[in-house]
């Protein structure tokens, strides 16, 4: 489920088209309308909730861009808001139930993060940016619990080598999507405010997810890190609190 999000932040940056950028178009729908179509946020959201709300933005949004709900959109806010609200409470369940809702709710999100890539070559939309700040602290949780969710196995278990095999691969993907969140904060055709945005959910998860990148992107990301804290630029600031950070990590 990472790879699918690593390859659009990826991509998204390496040029810049002239059309079909991913800024959406203004509000076609409300909290009603979306109500209508089966996403109704009043209530609790379970992660049953949230794979649901995610199919029925496919479907009704794929060819309908204008109905995608906006950051702090006038209209669909509350929708957008909700999509990456944290979900019913979880901590009462098992360590195998509790990495279930978590991976859920990754997959949910990376299924969000590509209704509002509509175009791999241009910029990422603030949306965007959101959608994959928050699969980023979900991103965090799944690797630092992952051996735990592999231990209620037992060593005995005959998807054991399989389990840690692709419980490898996957902290493998988080730690190269730090260097993605890192490109998005330095791309100066993105606004500002939202690179400083996505230099803060990279900030939060850093020191956890850091150590699961393969150690040239590691070197990679901490040359980055050391660039842009050198550069006055107007993130320089919060450049060299992720570089503190990892120092002191």
């Amino acid at each position: 489920m990472e790879r699918a999000l690593l390859v659009v932040v990826t991509l998204g940056l390496l040029g810049c088209a002239k059309t079909k950028p991913n800024d959406l178009p203004a509000e076609a729908w409300d909290v009603a309308d979306y109500a209508k179509a089966g996403l109704v946020i009043d209530k609790p959201w379970h992660p049953d909730d949230l794979t649901t709300a995610a199919t029925v933005l496919k479907e009704q949004c794929s060819d309908h861009r204008e109905r995608l709900p906006h950051f702090r959109g006038a209209k669909s806010g509350p929708v957008f808001a909700k999509l990456l609200a944290p979900l019913a409470d979880a901590r009462a369940a098992s360590t195998s139930d509790q990495f279930a809702v978590h991976a859920q709710r990754g997959e949910a999100l990376n299924q969000l993060s590509k209704l509002y890539t509509e175009n791999l070559l241009a910029a990422p939309s603030r949306e965007f940016i959101e959608v994959m700040g928050t699969y980023l602290g979900e991103a965090a949780t799944l690797a630092v619990t992952a051996d735990a969710f592999v231990a209620t196995f037992g060593s005995d278990d005959p998807k054991h080598r399989a389990r840690l095999d692709g419980l490898a691969q996957m902290k493998h993907g988080y730690g190269e999507m730090l260097r993605g969140g890192l490109l998005i904060a330095e791309d100066t055709r993105v606004p500002e405010q939202d690179r400083r945005a996505m230099l803060g959910y990279v900030s939060a998860v850093m020191p956890k997810l850091l150590p699961f990148a393969d150690p040239a992107t590691q070197q990679t990301i901490r040359d980055n890190l050391a660039k842009q804290a050198e550069t006055q630029g107007p993130l320089h600031e919060g450049f060299v609190a992720v570089q503190q950070a990892l120092t002191h990590s």
